[in-house]
């Protein structure tokens, strides 16, 4: 343990980690064999008591529970590397398989008792490493990242028992969503939760409830603003969030599903190779067909006109009008300062994806 809270850690391999969790399984042991044994204890106590150095304080009580004591010894050290806190995350035994797996609450709420920032991200990207290695379930990620929303939220409800303006918080959020690649979309899932009522959570503090209440307008309108193209970053990261939640967050907000359209929109342009005043969504690889590309944006309609009727009815008045263009070479879209050539190309783009999907 006291080693686990030193620098002496950051030259662990992979057998030190191995050997600490074997000790930590043995103390487990010495407590289930000496339990029932007075004399002993008192003995094994009074030793232990002695021998508590480095700020480490351990009872007999504590063998009980030695494991789970030194993987959060070991996550509050800061001198951890990212390879390092997949070796803690081992220690957990997650199947990550599993549709349902308590092991997995447990390692996301331990994740969150981290005394540093980077640490918390830093477990957070090993457990998605894990998962997305492993080809697990898409269920089991979305769960764990539902997971990480609630602990966010439950631990926004505690910053703002204790102060009651908003504006620190709103540069926490947003320092968490540009510290981790899924920071994002923990956010945007944190939002998406709150509106269909699944938190605060029971364990948010009841005093700060009216609190969250304002200060989730505050969360909306951060998302909203980080869809502006002069904050490329975010942008690329709202839009890196899986389709079904966008769809959900554009069920909830039109704004955000003007948004969402806009980016399609600058799909299409980066499809068909136009340059224009969008942001495009990034997604110029070579290796990657048209086709794919193509059919990409199409499940991304196919999503939005399956939701609420008034988000189908907008997503077709947008098509409809990216369609038109008259016989003068102008078109009734957005962009006026590309050649006619490429107006004509995206208002067919635009032609085919509505009669593919709307009629």
């Amino acid at each position: 343990m006291q080693i686990g809270k030193s620098e002496s850690v950051i030259h662990w391999d992979e057998s030190n980690f191995s050997r600490a969790q074997r000790w930590a399984q043995y103390a487990e042991q010495v407590y289930r064999k000496l339990k029932n044994k007075p004399s002993l204890v008192q003995v094994l106590s009074n030793f232990m008591k002695e021998t508590n150095t480095g700020g480490v304080q351990f009872t007999f009580n504590d063998l009980q529970v030695a494991t789970e004591k030194l993987r959060q010894v070991l996550l509050n050290n800061p001198h951890l590397s990212s390879t390092q806190f997949s070796q803690v995350l081992d220690m957990y035994q997650v199947d990550f398989h599993a549709e349902s797996n308590k092991n997995l609450e447990k390692v996301v709420t331990d994740a969150y008792s981290i005394s540093c920032s980077k640490g918390t991200f830093l477990m957070l990207s090993s457990i998605k490493d894990k998962l997305e290695g492993d080809k697990s379930t898409g269920r089991a990620e979305g769960t764990y990242l539902d997971i990480c929303a609630k602990l966010v939220w439950a631990e926004i409800g505690k910053l703002m028992a204790k102060q009651k303006e908003g504006c620190g918080l709103i540069k926490k959020i947003e320092s968490l969503a540009l510290c981790n690649d899924k920071g994002v979309e923990i956010v945007l899932r944190m939002l998406v939760l709150f509106i269909k009522g699944k938190i605060p959570v029971n364990n948010t503090p009841s005093s700060s409830r009216t609190v969250l209440d304002q200060v989730k307008d505050h969360i909306h309108r951060w998302i909203v603003e980080c869809s502006k193209h002069d904050k490329i970053d975010n942008y690329k990261k709202i839009w890196a969030c899986p389709p079904s939640l966008l769809c959900e967050m554009s069920a909830f907000d039109m704004l955000f599903c003007e948004s969402y359209l806009s980016f399609l929109y600058s799909c299409g342009d980066g499809l068909l190779g136009i340059k224009s005043d969008t942001v495009d969504c990034g997604d110029q690889k070579t290796e990657i067909s048209y086709d794919s590309r193509y059919r990409h944006i199409l499940e991304q309609v196919q999503l939005l006109l399956q939701g609420p009727e008034y988000v189908s009815e907008l997503c077709k008045q947008k098509f409809m009008l990216w369609s038109v263009h008259d016989s003068e070479g102008e078109t009734l879209n957005r962009s006026c300062d590309v050649p006619s050539r490429d107006q004509k190309l995206r208002a067919n783009l635009w032609k085919k994806i509505y009669y593919e999907t709307c009629k």
